[in-house]
């Protein structure tokens, strides 16, 4: 079993690994990713009360849109100011 963290939208779909997904939110962090915090969805039957907006657990949560475009952009920054090392 692969254990790792699922991102996923209405049509796409990615899989990060348990050991590479914490250093991918380091590197957002890194270049000015100020993150929002997770939600849980109460349809699922989760008690958002007691949620702490964690980003690093397996407890189905979500990423509100705008906090996961401002992710995308900072991977991207560090992407393309980096892009000669790679």
């Amino acid at each position: 079993m692969n254990m790792g963290y699922d991102l996923k939208n209405r049509s796409n779909y990615f899989r990060f690994n348990i050991h590479i997904y914490p250093k991918v939110l380091k590197l957002a962090l890194a270049y000015d990713w100020i993150p929002k915090g997770t939600i849980l969805n109460p349809m699922e039957g989760n008690n958002s009360r007691d949620w702490n907006g964690s980003y690093d657990s397996n407890d189905g949560q979500y990423v509100i849109p705008e906090d996961s475009i401002n992710l995308a952009e900072a991977l991207g920054i560090a992407i393309l100011l980096n892009s000669s090392s790679i």
